[in-house]
């Protein structure tokens, strides 16, 4: 069974995402992961791009600024155009408590960002995908918008993929 995941992939202008990934894809279906995640040489094994399907309905889609000022739902999208707020409404409404961007609005499981860096959860073993420790995950969703995305926001865009392991 593949384990489904979102992740978050912040470029700068004139980066390719694929560049991003590739030190985190396995290049054989078949190469042992545990060995893979150990070794460090990568640990997604596919990567899928906007919705997947109906019953994978964590994969949320940025909602954007549009020309006719509407909020429409896209996979990818400058993040200066992303409606931040709308979705921290959004987020608000699924967890049922008011939440606010600088205190915890999180929208991905990990996050590479321009230098190539993965933040976030990584998969631990063949079964469970997780964070090191609880501090950690924490601090991952606290600091989620202020650290990762807000130094990005003026020429940065973000694309939320759906990868497996």
């Amino acid at each position: 069974m593949k384990q489904l995941f979102r992740l978050a992939i912040i470029s700068k202008e004139g980066q390719d995402i694929s560049d991003l990934l590739k030190p985190y894809l396995r290049l054989l279906s078949n190469e042992n992961i545990e060995k893979s995640i150990k070794k460090h040489k990568g640990f997604i094994s596919g990567v899928i791009f906007g919705n997947i399907d109906e019953d994978y309905a964590n994969n949320e889609i940025l909602i954007v600024k549009k020309e006719n000022k509407k909020y429409l739902y896209e996979s990818c999208g400058r993040i200066k155009d992303v409606c931040w707020n709308q979705m921290a409404i959004r987020e608000s409404k699924k967890e049922n408590k008011k939440i606010k961007l600088k205190d915890g609005f999180c929208i991905s499981h990990s996050l590479i960002t321009p230098d190539g860096k993965w933040h976030g959860m990584i998969p631990l073993d063949l079964v469970s995908i997780g964070f090191e420790n609880k501090e950690e995950g924490r601090n991952y969703i606290k600091n989620y918008y202020t650290k990762y995305i807000k130094p990005y926001e003026e020429d940065g865009t973000i694309t939320i993929v759906t990868c497996n392991i």
